[in-house]
């Protein structure tokens, strides 16, 4: 009698533990449920928040107000690369590097350099960047300073990633020697140092930029000058 007692106590204990453990699980499950719940309903509400904010905002008349919003949207990245990164929301920033506004496109491009610099980012910005490396590599020659240090500076936080290639090295080069601005310069500068154990010797690569500046500048002239003779005769013939 007393063992059969004591094996219905453990087995009255067994029972009791399995019911608490059920129990444990069964709440487990229900705050995994509602946490994913609230999650999602988190997302919905951060996702209504950037349409109405940044998809906006940054077509606003106000320039200074699509200036803020692309730098914000560009920390906001920074911070959840896996919600913000990908193609549509990152469109925006893609856009403003064309704003009309100079300090607009320095934001962006500062703004992208900064997203570029962290590798975990960058690989999600792949398809990004085929996008709009040209219109980066056209911010070399914009009329603001500061777009063109910036658009440098996105060149030199891609360039570990192996994200450049020969054309992106040369804009630089030749961005070095055409411009005069101290701050692009230097940006210059210190990409091409950094790409100095695999080019060829600086001054061989300079030279060649120049000679292809004067190239450049040559044809510019000879076109001028036919066009302008193209001109002067058909007003003589009028």
């Amino acid at each position: 009698a007393p063992a059969a007692l004591q094996a219905d106590a453990r087995s009255a204990k067994q029972r009791d533990e399995a019911r608490r453990a059920s129990a444990a699980a069964a709440k487990k499950r229900e705050e995994a449920r509602q946490q994913d719940h609230d999650l999602g309903q988190l997302a919905a509400s951060v996702e209504i928040l950037r349409e109405a904010v940044f998809a906006h905002r940054f077509r606003d008349t106000d320039p200074l107000v699509r200036q803020v919003s692309t730098a914000a949207y560009a920390q906001w990245v920074v911070s959840d690369p896996e919600s913000f990164s990908d193609n549509r929301k990152l469109r925006h920033i893609g856009w403003a590097l064309s704003d009309r506004d100079d300090a607009v496109r320095e934001t962006a491009a500062s703004g992208l350099a900064t997203l570029l610099s962290h590798e975990h980012i960058a690989r999600k910005l792949e398809d990004f960047w085929d996008k709009f490396s040209d219109r980066v590599g056209q911010l070399l020659e914009d009329r603001s300073e500061g777009c063109a240090a910036a658009a440098v500076r996105c060149y030199a936080a891609a360039l570990p990633w192996e994200m450049l290639d020969v054309t992106h090295v040369a804009a630089v080069e030749r961005c070095l020697v055409v411009r005069d601005e101290a701050s692009v310069k230097r940006a210059c500068g210190e990409f091409l140092l950094a790409q100095l154990p695999e080019m060829e010797p600086i001054d061989a690569r300079i030279a060649a930029v120049k000679a292809a500046a004067k190239r450049r500048a040559a044809e510019e002239a000879a076109a001028r000058v036919l066009a302008e003779a193209a001109t002067g005769s058909s007003s003589s013939s009028s």
